[in-house]
């Protein structure tokens, strides 16, 4: 399944808005807009984009980017909510703000480049470009380092 959204005032300038000085700020503003219940993880790109994968409700998963400016930050939406519930593996493609290309793929197996989400019992890969569509797995060749919140 392959979804993304994002609003057109969000594509036209990403930072408007409140933005704080530091990231826990941010993610926290973000996690209380968007209504998140569960646990947020952060992952730097090799494109030095910030992705936040954002739990909505158990087993339901959301996008979202946190923005650096001038010393500020900002966390905005960048895809609809996904429901991982009775499924063993799910992903999808998506944009960030300066529309670099992903894709997302979590699984309930271990594989050599996945990253284990420890608060449940699943991994996920990150990847660069839309890959999704022409082959049925991918690799975290996206990820630089990644961080729970």
């Amino acid at each position: 399944m392959l979804s993304s959204c994002s609003s057109d005032s969000t594509q036209n300038d990403p930072f408007q808005g409140e933005a704080f000085s530091s990231k826990k700020e941010a993610i926290n503003d973000f996690a209380t807009k968007e209504n998140i219940k569960g646990h947020i993880i952060k992952a730097q790109t090799n494109k030095n984009e910030q992705i936040l994968i954002a739990e909505y409700n158990r087993d339901e998963y959301t996008m979202g980017e946190l923005l650096e400016k001038d010393g500020e930050y900002k966390a905005v939406i960048i895809t609809g909510v996904q429901s991982l519930r009775g499924v063993n593996g799910m992903g999808w493609e998506f944009a960030s703000t300066a529309n670099n290309e992903y894709s997302i793929q979590f699984h309930k197996e271990e594989r050599a480049s996945s990253v284990h989400v420890t608060e449940r019992d699943f991994y996920f890969e990150l990847g660069n470009g839309h890959t999704l569509s022409t082959q049925p797995s991918i690799t975290s060749d996206a990820i630089v380092s990644t961080e729970t919140y």
